[in-house]
């Protein structure tokens, strides 16, 4: 997957390899909300707008500054929508 770590596999779903497991949920999380709002903006019949690789970066470097917190704070949280046993799995 050379220096990317999300892949999709047609017919087969994601294949995503991170440093923790709430890493890999955050992704995986985000990545369904980023298809479903692309899904829905095309059936609008728009044309996309593409962001700028000023914007990119800027986005990209406000994001890593927290990462590790935001991922864990997100899976806790996800965490305790679960049913038991379910939310006890993994700490």
């Amino acid at each position: 997957m050379g220096k990317k770590n999300l892949m999709l596999q047609q017919h087969h779903g994601v294949f995503l390899c991170a440093d923790s497991l709430h890493e890999a949920f955050d992704d995986v999380y985000y990545l369904e909300k980023a298809a479903a709002i692309q899904l829905k903006a095309m059936a609008g019949g728009r044309e996309p707008v593409e962001v700028t690789d000023e914007t990119m970066e800027f986005t990209k470097s406000q994001f890593w500054k927290t990462r590790a917190a935001d991922t864990r704070m997100h899976f806790d949280a996800a965490a305790g929508i679960f049913p038991a046993p379910a939310s006890k799995c993994i700490r």
